[in-house]
């Protein structure tokens, strides 16, 4: 599987310490997709478990309107998480990835602070379409998020020339 879009980096250090609650969703500032593919995997970096919490992640275009969202990721042990996607993802284009828990979720940043969403709340487990209000960014972090799945991109194979007819005896 490879990285479509997204932070798939395990440098980050920092656990958010104020959570994304019911009613508060965090989304990054975008990603610029990687490659091109189908998603079927959301994926999640957890510093702090949350005993029966669960989160789903979100996509969303350069327009910011909802394309897909992942099956429910249990937030239940540290690390990467992960739940089922299905979306398509071209190389080269802008995605914003969202959050939405039914609890307290804390993913991993890459320094301190938050990033946080505002003004287009929505009840778990429906993230908002389109995503619109204001973010709230005290760091220009990165969450560990990222969506995974096949790739499509390939290089073309170069025809085999025969040597047959350009050989002389």
């Amino acid at each position: 599987m490879a990285t479509l879009v997204g932070n798939d980096s395990s440098a980050q250090t920092v656990g958010d310490t104020s959570s994304v609650s019911t009613e508060t969703w965090y989304f990054e500032t975008g990603y610029t997709a990687s490659a091109t593919g189908t998603a079927d995997t959301a994926n999640i970096r957890i510093h702090t478990l949350v005993a029966g919490t669960e989160c789903r992640i979100g996509v969303y275009d350069s327009g910011k309107n909802l394309l897909a969202t992942s099956a429910a990721v249990p937030v239940s042990a540290t690390g990467w998480q992960s739940a089922t996607i299905s979306v398509a993802i071209s190389n080269g284009a802008l995605y914003y990835l969202a959050i939405k828990g039914n609890g307290y979720i804390q993913p991993y940043l890459d320094s301190g602070g938050f990033l946080r969403g505002t003004g287009a709340t929505s009840t778990y487990p429906t993230l908002p379409d389109p995503m619109g209000g204001t973010v709230g960014n005290s760091g220009g972090n990165n969450i560990a998020i990222y969506l995974s799945g096949p790739t499509s991109d390939t290089i073309a194979p170069i025809p085999a020339t025969p040597l047959v007819g350009n050989l002389r005896w």
